[in-house]
């Protein structure tokens, strides 16, 4: 009943572009709403445009525009940058750092091969290897 309803939502929306867009500005306007992250962007606007003392509605309307597209183009840019940096390199980035600074970690813990806190951990991993190579065989 559900793949039937998204399978119709998607073709009238595939079929109408105005009904994608209009959508999306719903979407927009519920986000807002239903958000605590965007909502905390109201009382700030608010209290801006409040510490301005008496202006007319066109100068809030103005103010209150030139926010919401400073914090558009910011989302914009954030989501471009984020978008053309390479998935993989967050990946690699994490492998580096923790093959850099290995030397600091051992030094810290005063591990070896043979410490028992080294030897624990190393059980730990075995077994959770193993548990998710069983649970990968048991699922498949």
């Amino acid at each position: 009943m559900i793949r039937t309803i998204l399978e119709s939502l998607s073709t009238s929306i595939q079929a109408t572009p105005i009904i994608a867009l209009g959508g999306a500005f719903i979407w927009g306007i519920i986000s807002i709403l239903m958000s605590p992250c965007h909502l905390a962007s109201i009382p700030l606007i608010v209290g801006f445009i409040d510490g301005q003392g008496r202006i007319s509605t066109k100068r809030a309307f103005l103010i209150a525009t030139l926010f919401a597209l400073g914090i558009l183009i910011t989302i914009a840019i954030i989501g471009l940058i984020t978008g053309l940096i390479v998935y993989g390199v967050g990946h690699c980035s994490v492998i580096v750092f923790a093959g850099s600074f290995t030397e600091i970690t051992q030094h810290y813990l005063n591990w070896s091969e043979v410490s028992k806190g080294a030897i624990i951990v190393k059980r730990i991993c075995g077994v959770l290897v193993i548990l998710g190579g069983i649970y990968l065989i048991w699922s498949a």
